[in-house]
């Protein structure tokens, strides 16, 4: 399995995690709530890079494209320390500067 290339995003870098639950509204304010099934966790972020070169633009562009979003990849997430699976189903580069660009990449955890 791949890597997610070797160029460094901005910091700080947001990782919400999201809590998949169903929750059933019963009498008296009362609620009852169950998580919705085995793997409810849902950790999507977006990773940006400033001000890169073309050349590192076209890598992640090519990574993310060969990847077609339902190919996983390993990444390390900003503080901590074991790799984890990724998709990227969004990802969007913006020029700058003649041969420098700002991207973005949308990542989601895969349990699977």
């Amino acid at each position: 399995m791949d890597y997610l290339p070797d160029i460094p995003p901005e910091y700080p870098a947001e990782v919400p995690t999201e809590f998949l639950i169903r929750e059933t509204k019963l009498g008296d304010g009362f609620s009852e709530r169950r998580a919705t099934g085995i793997n409810n966790v849902s950790r999507v972020m977006t990773l940006s890079w400033m001000n890169i070169t073309t050349e590192e633009k076209q890598t992640l562009e090519n990574f993310f494209n060969e990847k077609k979003g339902v190919e996983a990849f390993l990444m390390v997430t900003p503080g901590e320390s074991v790799a984890r699976r990724y998709i990227c189903k969004k990802h969007s580069p913006k020029a700058k500067t003649p041969g420098f660009f700002d991207y973005s990449a949308e990542l989601t955890l895969v349990n699977n």
